[in-house]
């Protein structure tokens, strides 16, 4: 029997250009059925806070967004600025 992988990665791009990571379990970011030859990669989610939106000189929109990031030996609370436009409402 193989076994089913629980824990996916997710990366995005913070305003800054970096390239974040955030990793959790895979019900947290995704509904799909994943496996190791499931094709990669997949679209998801990850909960987050949005503390407040503007735009730039510049015209851009931005959201300032709080993330639980786990880390090898903790979970820490980060704070990032985000392109608003990659801010989904799970809701809607």
């Amino acid at each position: 029997m193989e076994h089913q992988p629980n824990i996916a990665e997710g990366e995005f791009v913070d305003s800054d250009g970096h390239l974040r990571k955030v990793v959790d379990k895979r019900v947290i970011m995704t509904t799909e059925y994943l496996w190791s030859d499931s094709s990669y990669p997949r679209n998801g989610l990850f909960p987050c806070e949005v503390l407040s939106t503007w735009t730039d000189d510049q015209g851009q929109s931005l959201a300032k967004i709080d993330i639980y990031v786990q880390t090898k030996s903790e979970d820490r609370l980060e704070r990032l600025v985000v392109s608003a436009s990659i801010i989904s409402d799970y809701f809607s």
